[in-house]
């Protein structure tokens, strides 16, 4: 992780959100290079019921077929633990509504939501992480490289990978002490090869940092989805199978996690 003053080359402007208030809220992303285009987004902010003072909240990214049963079971099981979800939009507003390989592949939609929510005076700003699937969970893993003027200051202590790619990903060095990352993957995922997410938590772990990878035996490419599928993605078959035993265990790991370095 780069955590440096040195400004990003563009513009951060935004009005501070509201207190407390779920709704859709519109947010600039920074140096977004995205067919060179700084495009503003959209996030849905949810505060968990019946829960007084700043809370900690997690930006939830979606994957590749978009917004979705994923993001939405996640985040309700994380507002259950006391945690606000800010689950991004970063198809919609491009007219995008589902992905494919030559979709958003940057970081920089993560650092303006994490900007954005250091702006709302109910969110624990030292308290916040990022989780995402897929193609989510990729850029999860890429915003470990980030700086702290894009993010409004705000240094995430949990990076979640739901089934992300790690094979380009080299975040080792500069992760902080009090920082984790957890790569959640399944044994028989034909994208994301297991192996590769295995390199990685060894590579941390031997320079003494907080990640891990967690395989999961008999597991597909989405198994926490609602929807079992094969698809076609750049020519290649991708299996999707829904599998509620490894989603449980997955959430169990997620939850461990959380409450440990959100100090809940």
């Amino acid at each position: 992780m780069i955590l440096s003053t040195i400004p990003f080359l563009g513009s951060f402007h935004s009005s501070p959100s509201m207190a407390a208030e779920n709704g859709t809220f519109t947010f600039p992303t920074p140096n977004n290079f995205w067919r060179n285009q700084e495009t503003d987004l959209e996030g849905i902010l949810e505060f968990p019921d019946n829960v007084t003072g700043k809370v900690p909240a997690m930006v939830i990214m979606h994957g590749s077929a978009g917004m979705g049963y994923r993001g939405e079971s996640w985040a309700k099981f994380l507002r259950e633990m006391g945690i606000a979800t800010f689950r991004i939009d970063y198809y919609g507003p491009r007219g995008l509504s589902q992905g494919g390989p030559r979709g958003p592949k940057t970081p920089y939609d993560i650092f303006g939501g994490l900007a954005y929510l250091a702006t709302n005076p109910d969110i624990d700003k030292d308290r916040i992480g990022v989780m995402g699937f897929s193609r989510g969970g990729t850029l999860t893993l890429l915003a470990l490289d980030y700086y702290t003027e894009d993010t409004g200051g705000v240094r995430p202590k949990a990076f979640i990978a739901v089934y992300g790619g790690c094979q380009n990903v080299s975040f080792v060095a500069g992760l902080p002490e009090d920082a984790a990352v957890l790569m959640l993957i399944g044994e028989h995922d034909t994208f994301i090869p297991a192996a590769d997410c295995r390199m990685r938590a060894a590579e941390g772990q031997e320079d003494g940092k907080d990640v891990k990878t967690v395989v999961y035996p008999g597991g597909h490419h989405g198994f926490d989805d609602d929807n079992s599928r094969t698809v076609n993605w750049g020519g290649e078959t991708m299996v999707m199978k829904v599998n509620e035993e490894i989603t449980k265990q997955a959430r169990e790991e997620v939850q461990s996690l959380l409450k440990r370095v959100f100090k809940m």
